[in-house]
């Protein structure tokens, strides 16, 4: 994704929402309903949207250990991404269910 055209990007989110709908049983985006706390499907185009920020918010760490080739980078990219789902940072309000 990181080094790929800026025009062929979003068919990594397509390929991504596309995989995750053939499931079988389909896998789903859904979201919780703050008041009701009743889960429902985000629908396609804002799955596709929070599919692409998600890639983009994982390229900079991407380029980070592509650059560095490190596994100091590696492990501190890994640690950062770790503390960050702890505190549910990442999954808040997408989740993905199959």
């Amino acid at each position: 994704y990181v080094a790929t055209h800026k025009n062929d990007k979003p068919l990594f989110s397509r390929i991504i929402f596309d995989s995750i709908r053939s499931l079988n049983p389909p896998g789903r985006f859904l979201r919780q309903d703050e008041k009701t706390k009743v889960w429902y499907d985000i629908g396609e185009r804002k799955a596709l949207d929070k599919t692409r920020q998600a890639l983009r918010e994982g390229a900079p760490e991407l380029v980070q250990i592509l650059n560095t080739g490190d596994d100091v980078a590696r492990d501190s990219v890994a640690q950062s991404r770790a503390h960050r789902v702890e505190q549910g940072v990442s999954a808040r309000r997408l989740y993905l269910l199959t």
